[in-house]
């Protein structure tokens, strides 16, 4: 996304902005700033999820904030306070540049983990999970902020960063760390991280003469099956999640992961704006196999159940 696009984006004539605007208490202090940022953040959630590059490159050419417009800001976020302190400061001043490396840098660790060498040993995967967490990290910044130290201030932030695939990813390189490979796992962050490098590059070469005949094509063939591969994402994150309950059998069992990622991750996916529809999807599919099954056993319906409950909605 261009600047350019963002800046003739037809807000008042998009029911979904309205209703997102109409439902937030603006503060008071500068309007003009906070109903800025708020744009900005909404269009990179519903309109160019790839627009990170754009909103940030154009909040760091502006000049340094009132004191009243940062502290509107900083209660736009409800105490979130990072960002009204400046987020680029945290993450540099060229933060597409940085993600466009750590995107390169998961591309080439899948590799290494897909196609193993055994002296490397376990090595790729941890260097592919801690590029992980430092790109989403670096993101879940751009569009929150730093969180304060104060535990009201930690919590407002969780409960605004939480339904994000960004902070959902992050946590999840963090707990994979130190799990044993698992190439299934990783399959969800290796889409999003191609992506987005794709869509760095598209705008950087966009321009040139040999863009067309080599990445373009690549780009829009990408493009085109963006729907696919969030719903081939969904179902990789609900067999991740079955794999872990397989492995409770084996040598290379790990309780602690398995229960995080069924109790907390795969509810947040199903919960998050950014997966509901494609999570729900999968397991719709995957109720539709295992009907057969439940009906010859019923007594799995009682572990089902337990399980079923994590996923009830949040309060």
């Amino acid at each position: 996304m261009t600047a350019d696009a963002f800046e003739a984006y037809d807000f008042e004539g998009d029911e979904r902005w309205r209703k997102y605007f109409s439902s937030i208490e603006v503060p008071s202090g500068d309007k003009q700033a906070v109903e800025e940022r708020l744009k900005r953040k909404w269009y990179q959630r519903n309109v160019d999820p790839d627009s990170y590059a754009a909103t940030a490159g154009a909040q760091a050419a502006k000049p340094e904030p009132t004191a009243a417009a940062a502290a509107a800001k900083g209660a736009a976020q409800g105490g979130l306070g990072g960002a009204g302190r400046g987020v680029l400061r945290g993450v540099g001043q060229h933060p597409a540049v940085l993600l466009f490396g750590l995107h390169l840098a998961q591309l080439v660790l899948a590799a290494g983990v897909l196609l193993p060498v055994r002296a490397w040993g376990a090595r790729p995967w941890q260097l592919f999970q801690l590029a992980a967490f430092a790109a989403h990290g670096v993101k879940t910044v751009l569009k929150h902020g730093w969180p304060q130290r104060s535990m009201p201030a930690l919590q407002a932030y969780a409960a605004s960063a939480m339904p994000s695939t960004d902070f959902q990813y992050m946590l999840m390189a963090l707990m994979l760390l130190a799990s044993r490979p698992m190439a299934l796992a990783i399959l969800p962050t290796i889409t999003l991280a191609l992506y987005h490098a794709m869509a760095y590059a598209a705008g950087k070469l966009g321009h040139t003469a040999m863009w067309p005949r080599t990445g373009g094509r690549a780009h829009a063939w990408l493009l085109a099956r963006q729907a696919k591969a969030l719903e081939v994402n969904a179902f990789a994150e609900v067999g991740t999640g079955f794999l872990l309950v397989l492995a409770l059998f084996t040598a290379h069992r790990s309780i602690l992961l398995t229960f995080y990622y069924w109790k907390n991750f795969l509810p947040l996916r199903y919960w998050s704006p950014d997966s509901a529809a494609c999570h729900r999807q999968a397991w719709a599919v995957i109720q539709q196999y295992a009907a057969p099954v439940l009906r010859a056993v019923p007594l799995l319906n009682y572990p089902i159940r337990a399980v079923g409950r994590w996923f009830v909605p949040p309060q």
